[in-house]
């Protein structure tokens, strides 16, 4: 099971690797100025439908805070 979470994950890693414009340890931007989107994680989920936690399959929601700078002037959607 553990190998084919991992191979899901570089999979889709390699998919978004030619439009990622930021990355760290918990968060990749991919898109361009023009469209973007946020893709969070943290150590049990990797995206909000991969359950990497041999537990509970239930999805805990999260709030988070983000804050973005130098944004151009526009219509943004959440």
């Amino acid at each position: 099971m553990l190998n084919v979470r991992r191979t899901s994950q570089v999979c889709f890693y390699k998919r978004l690797f030619k439009q990622i414009m930021y990355q760290c340890d918990y968060c990749l931007v991919v898109g361009d100025k023009a469209h973007f989107q946020l893709v969070l994680w943290d150590a049990e989920h990797y995206n909000p439908y991969f359950i990497t936690k041999n537990g509970r399959q239930q999805l805990n929601h999260s709030e988070y805070q983000i804050n973005i700078r130098d944004m151009d002037a526009g219509k943004y959607k959440s």
